[in-house]
């Protein structure tokens, strides 16, 4: 595990949100392009894909972890909406 203690997903390694979007992505048969627009817009969004970085981040802003895990599920789906016009 990593340096937080919380449950989830484990710090250092691309976030939950990404990781699930990425998913997603898979099981719809997008291929790499989609992938990495994904990964491209959540990374100018947010400054980084890794937990460890985003909570980082997150920490200097002094938003708690929770809001700010959330928050980054929600940027993952409206991602994943822009790329899936048939989510909407």
């Amino acid at each position: 595990r990593g340096t937080h203690s919380a449950p989830g997903m484990n710090p250092g390694a691309t976030g939950g949100g990404v990781t699930g979007a990425l998913l997603v992505l898979g099981l719809s048969g997008q291929g790499p392009e989609a992938s990495n627009h994904l990964l491209g817009r959540f990374r100018e969004k947010n400054q980084a894909l890794d937990c460890n970085r985003l909570l980082t981040l997150a920490k200097e802003r002094g938003e708690e972890r929770k809001p700010h895990c959330d928050r980054m599920v929600y940027d993952a789906v409206e991602l994943l909406e822009e790329l899936l016009p048939e989510l909407k």
